[in-house]
């Protein structure tokens, strides 16, 4: 049942992604397993040919060879690419994005002229299956015992004050963390072996190198030399120039021109050349 693939593929992999001290990406998992996995194998039994969806991103045809570029969409502040970054070449090719090109206002100014009740829709939650927005509550819940208790320190080691469980908590994190130092402070790491989380300044949230795995690429064959390109390395993230270096263990090594804020393991770098998706891979550490 799909009830049940979700649960196992996405669900799991959110509340164990959490447990391990990392900050998961849901939709990017789910897109390329449910999405444009199940989906299609159900499209395949009624013979239809194409999926036809609502993300705002664009496929054109590449001008010196056959491959689909997956582009951003035409509408910056709804591109949805980010998240499609980790889609098959062959599950491109029987995808179609109908609003790629037309701005999102438009969209709603036409679904109101037919009367559509998406006209009024409220814009998507971030995770779709915890439409309150606690993610500490909903780890408790789905599973119990699995959030305990630790500490909250410096990066001297100092010991501040404690965390609930660092299920929900994230680099970068300023609020929601039950402490008072007279300044502001931010998450600067997570160690779910010690269960600690460690707090810093503002500044200490920069750096400049990241190793990222399970790279896949879509509009370039795997590179064996560095390239150049754009990297987000969250949704929200305005880009910044970097090269991206191939390993001998098939992990890759990006280096921004510019140090980077609360660049987040288990987040997704997503890589472009101007608007086309070159590929993407998991944030596993930084390299100080």
């Amino acid at each position: 049942a799909v009830n049940e693939i979700f649960k196992k593929y996405v669900i799991d992999y959110f509340v164990y992604e959490y447990v391990k001290g990392r900050t998961p990406n849901p939709c990017a998992v789910c897109n390329p397993l449910i999405k444009f996995g199940d989906l299609l194998r159900k499209a395949d039994t009624l013979s239809a040919r194409y999926l036809a969806t609502g993300h705002y991103a664009v496929l054109t045809q590449e001008s010196s060879g056959p491959r689909l570029l997956l582009q951003r969409g035409r509408d910056r502040e709804k591109d949805q690419s980010y998240f499609l970054a980790r889609l098959s070449r062959e599950a491109l090719a029987r995808t179609l994005f109908p609003l790629g090109k037309i701005d999102k206002r438009k969209i709603r100014a036409m679904a109101e002229k037919y009367d559509l009740p998406v006209a009024r829709k409220q814009e998507s939650q971030e995770v779709c299956f915890i439409p309150d927005g606690d993610v500490a509550a909903f780890i408790e819940q789905y599973s119990p015992g699995v959030m305990k208790s630790g500490s909250i320190v410096d990066r001297q080691g100092q010991r501040l004050g404690s965390h609930p469980g660092i299920g929900g908590i994230t680099v970068g994190q300023r609020k929601g963390l039950g402490i008072a130092v007279g300044r502001p402070i931010y998450v600067t790491a997570i160690d779910p072996e010690s269960n600690t989380v460690t707090v810093g300044e503002e500044g200490d949230l920069y750096g400049s190198v990241f190793i990222a795995s399970d790279p896949h690429w879509i509009s370039i064959d795997p590179p064996a030399d560095p390239i150049r390109a754009w990297t987000h390395i969250r949704y929200r993230h305005p880009g910044a120039e970097s090269t991206v270096l191939p390993l001998t263990n098939g992990s890759v090594e990006v280096r921004f021109d510019a140090p980077q804020k609360a660049i987040t393991p288990g987040q997704l770098a997503v890589f472009y050349d101007g608007d086309t998706v070159l590929g993407s891979a998991w944030i596993d550490r930084t390299v100080q």
